[in-house]
């Protein structure tokens, strides 16, 4: 066109990902060979909120509570996993290498970020000129190495608008790898130009600077700690880059109090920190807003206690995620530190709901406000060995709060729903789901609009009601009908059906070609027969039986039918090519192949490539050319031609004989639905 297998996989996953730096996956209570895959999702008996598993390998985390790791549109969540760096779509939940796992250097809690104005992420690799900076597009895959770092360099961080990596520099003696953890260093900041390379260092320090982090919202502000022992430093600094002088964003005021593990708010404007005064006693989630200097703090009892907390983009929402046996949760405050009996730990994923009443209190020595949360329970996390830490963030829409475990045995990625599914939905009448699988007419691109262009799967959510039924749009460009089942993407989209769930299909565009030759060998045999050939794609070297175009539509309707979905054929839709005033129609090839597959194996159909050429044809060439498709590209649509060919579909779903998908529309009767 123009225009899970499981693995056995034994990985050492260094501190960027496990907080136990130096130990092997197995003494951070992950086993090397996963022996059982955990389930898919689940709804918490003890919470009534959904948990769901993102990723497919087993050694797969999350990032560190304070790193960014989601696209600047919310679209893509970034994970490490035994193959590398890997985007997951949060609609469709696919999974896409975008970095292999060697050409990654990690370490520390930072070093990996992706940025919050471009779609790159950026990571340090070895080149032949020492460590470098390098950026890669989550979509394209597209890399350029950036600037080299100096010696002693530690990447940290990209600034706002992704114009400054911030880091540090510590001075390393000849032949000396790393330094002690307590012994005396010499270190200073740095921010690297990412257009011009230039270095430039400021801040000296002998203190050990830790978990950089910059505003995301002022390319000009970062956030830093004083490490080591917590109730004997000043923990919590900003800067402004290229400033010598750095600000204390919390002084401790009596023996023992800490603070730490400090994060920003989406807005910049605010910084969260744990608080206890002192250390084990009193427990707070403290904030400080670093233009007004204004401070606010929210109790939490000790089991609601967490190693890490975060907040929701719009800020009305905190969540936490807990602590194991070894916490300082679970321990008598200093001097005498004796672990509690019975156990004052909390081992939950916790959601905290700040209430809007406040008192006068004194923060830091500075005036504050004090509060509370309305804490809940979401992920019972007993079986959780916490010497790997979950590190809790919130999707940027606000609605799901995604973590690393390993409860199941071998880390994972999840995520659980804020919303109560045992109040909002009942497990019981679980809504359906309307899943789309097909080609990039279905969804062009990464499903942004990309070029100007749109497949009419990323707008017909608009033509339904979406608080009774989800839709997934699980299409991807370029496939075939055949390339779509070998690439394994069926065996993912077929993994989300459930009972009831409707299964719209719509191939054609991409299944001519070459069977095996070439660089794009996606074809499947002409027709709807049961006849097969045989041969080994050059491309792979891979011996594969090809079936036709109807045997593969035909295989879909019956994987449909066996996992109790309901499937729908749809005919390709048709191009912006017309012949005497008239569009040409796929009636003599995929068209009507789709028909008789259809037929043949028992499904709905909609013959889509007619209504779309009726509803062209009232328009005229002139009007359809100018609106609804592009100069260069006479198959992929415009919004607008998208959302004419939506309703197209929907048309023909309204008038499918016992078919209640039409029920969910928009304009039916909610009573209508089954």
């Amino acid at each position: 066109m123009k225009g899970f297998m499981r693995h056995l996989i034994v990985v050492t996953l260094l501190a960027g990902f496990a907080v136990c730096s130096g130990l092997t996956r197995e003494a951070c209570g992950q086993p090397l060979v996963e022996r059982t895959e955990p389930p898919r999702e689940w709804v918490e008996p003890a919470t009534g909120h959904r948990v769901v598993r993102l990723s497919n390998l087993p050694g797969s985390m999350s990032f560190y509570f304070h790193q960014n790791a989601y696209t600047p549109e919310g679209d893509k969540l970034l994970i490490s996993t035994p193959r590398g760096l890997e985007t997951v779509d949060l609609a469709t939940r696919d999974i896409k290498t975008v970095v292999d796992r060697e050409s990654l250097r990690l370490g520390g809690s930072s070093g990996l970020e992706m940025g919050r104005k471009t779609r790159h992420v950026y990571y340090s690799v070895r080149t032949a000129d020492g460590l470098a900076l390098r950026a890669t597009h989550v979509d394209t895959g597209e890399s350029r190495d950036l600037v080299t770092l100096p010696l002693g360099a530690s990447f940290n961080s990209i600034n706002a608008d992704e114009t400054l990596a911030f880091g540090t520099i510590q001075d390393v003696r000849p032949g000396e790898f790393r330094r002690s953890r307590s012994g005396p260093r010499q270190m200073r900041f740095f921010t690297a130009d990412l257009a011009t390379g230039e270095i430039a260092t400021f801040h000296e320090s002998t203190d050990w600077l830790n978990h950089l982090q910059c505003s995301p919202t002022d390319p000009g502000l970062g956030l830093f700690c004083h490490e080591g022992t917590w109730q004997d430093v000043d923990r919590v600094w900003t800067i402004r880059f290229g400033d010598e002088d750095a600000k204390l964003m919390h002084r401790r005021e009596i023996q023992y109090e800490i603070a730490g593990h400090e994060f920003f708010g989406a807005d910049g404007q605010w910084v969260w920190y744990d608080l206890q005064t002192p250390r084990a006693a009193q427990f707070w989630l403290a904030g400080v807003n670093v233009t007004t200097g204004e401070r606010i703090r929210y109790a939490l009892d000790r089991s609601e206690w967490s190693v890490h907390y975060n907040v929701s983009r719009d800020g009305t929402l905190f969540a936490g995620d807990g602590g194991g046996p070894d916490s300082v949760a679970n321990q008598t405050p200093l001097p005498e530190k004796r672990r509690l009996d019975p156990p004052g730990n909390g081992q939950w994923i916790s959601l905290f709901r700040p209430q809007a009443e406040t008192t006068e209190a004194t923060v830091g020595g500075e005036p504050a406000r004090s509060g509370t949360f309305q804490s809940e329970r979401l992920v019972d996390l007993s079986k959780h060995d916490y010497r790997l830490e979950p590190n809790v963030t919130f999707t940027p829409d606000g609605k799901w709060i995604v973590f690393r475990s390993n409860m199941h045995g071998a880390s994972h990625v999840y995520a659980v729903a804020v919303e109560k599914e045992a109040e909002a939905r009942p497990v019981a009448e679980e809504r359906p789901r309307l899943i789309l699988i097909g080609d990039s007419t279905v969804k062009n691109g990464s499903g942004q609009g990309d070029g100007g262009l749109w497949g009419w799967g990323q707008v017909i959510a608009t033509q339904f009601d979406t608080s009774r039924i989800d839709i997934e749009n699980r299409a991807l460009g370029g496939r075939s009908s055949r390339t779509y089942l070998t690439e394994g993407l069926w065996s993912r989209s077929l993994e989300r059906v459930r009972p009831g769930d409707f299964v719209v299909m719509q191939f054609g565009h991409n299944d001519g070609g070459s069977m095996f030759e070439g660089d794009r060998p996606r074809a499947s045999r002409k027709g709807n027969g049961d006849d097969a050939v045989d041969g080994v794609v050059e491309q792979t070297g891979k011996a594969e039986t090809v079936h036709s175009y109807g045997w593969y539509l035909r295989r879909y309707v019956n994987d449909v039918k066996e996992a109790g979905g309901i499937p729908i054929v749809v005919s390709p839709v048709p191009r912006d090519r017309w012949e005497n005033g008239r569009v040409l129609r796929a009636s003599g090839d995929y068209g009507g192949w789709a028909r008789e597959a259809a037929e043949q194996a028992g499904a709905a159909f909609v013959d889509l490539n007619e209504l779309i050429a009726v509803r062209y044809e009232a328009l005229g060439e002139k009007d359809v050319g100018t609106r609804f498709f592009t100069e260069d590209d006479w198959t992929h649509t415009t919004r607008a031609g998208a959302e004419a060919n939506a309703s197209c579909l929907v048309e023909g779903l309204r008038n499918l004989e016992g078919c209640t998908l039409a029920t969910f529309l928009l304009d039916a009767p909610a009573g209508d639905a089954p």
